[in-house]
């Protein structure tokens, strides 16, 4: 008796998680951001260069680092120690 309501129970819940997941792709937006509509919203591009990077980056010390750990979501967050 427990068998076959499991099979029902299974084959109906199929459908709906399958409704339930196409909801979520019908209502998303998918839209393509055009830069015209970006600055009717007031967002501006920056124009930036490849050079413009690498020269920032140049500038970057990356022999001299220190791996510093970040807190698990159920830690307490705190400020890194600085040696001085």
């Amino acid at each position: 008796m427990l068998i076959p309501n499991l099979n029902l129970f299974l084959f109906v819940g199929s459908f709906g998680v399958e409704r339930f997941a196409s909801l979520r792709y019908e209502f998303r937006r998918n839209e393509v951001l055009k830069p015209e509509s970006l600055e009717k919203l007031g967002i501006k591009k920056k124009e930036v260069t490849l050079e413009e990077e690498f020269e920032k980056y140049k500038q970057i010390d990356i022999n001299n680092w220190e791996n510093i750990r970040g807190p698990r979501p159920w830690e307490e967050p705190q400020q890194p120690k600085k040696n001085s």
